[in-house]
């Protein structure tokens, strides 16, 4: 289920995300050209992950607003409520392995901390299946945890509406 960007066929450019990815309502999904060269993009009509893509070539035709368009999305996966993702205390934060809107499972790596700057290498999982909702501000690499995140909260995992 894809908006149309024009009434009739066109011929694929490229894909603008991948399997797996959560988009939202607008989010360019892929680029094609109309009859006279123009390029068009497909647009997400609402919140979802890709589901599939259709291996389409350059130059391909393709009806973006047929219900069996080349990108399927279902429903973003999340937990009924929003659940947050907890550090250890005195801990160093390193970096997250995951982006704001990634879609997780309960158990997946979403960032590393440390004991202190040297190798040690600490992971939080995510606590729930969903989407990383946010992370909280001001946690770069040397931040000590307990300076920016006191209830040691470092992300929510929640559920984003369709």
């Amino acid at each position: 289920a894809v908006i149309q960007p024009s009434d009739g066929p066109l011929h694929f450019k490229t894909y603008e995300q991948a399997i797996g990815d959560v988009v939202l309502k607008g989010d360019p999904l892929l680029r094609g050209t109309d009859l006279f060269g123009a390029i068009k993009t497909v647009t997400a009509p609402q919140n979802g992950v890709i589901t599939a893509l259709l291996p389409l070539r350059p130059e391909d035709p393709f009806k973006p607003n047929e219900p069996s368009g080349p990108v399927s999305l279902g429903p973003i996966p999340g937990a009924t409520e929003d659940t947050p993702a907890m550090a250890q205390p005195h801990t160093i934060f390193k970096e997250f392995v995951k982006e704001p809107l990634d879609a997780v499972t309960k158990g997946d790596v979403i960032a590393h901390l440390g004991k202190d700057t040297g190798s040690e290498v600490i992971e939080v999982l995510s606590p729930a299946t969903g989407v990383i909702k946010s992370f909280k501000e001001g946690l770069k690499p040397g931040v000590d945890i307990d300076e920016v995140c006191p209830d040691q909260e470092i992300a929510i995992i929640g559920k984003l509406d369709p």
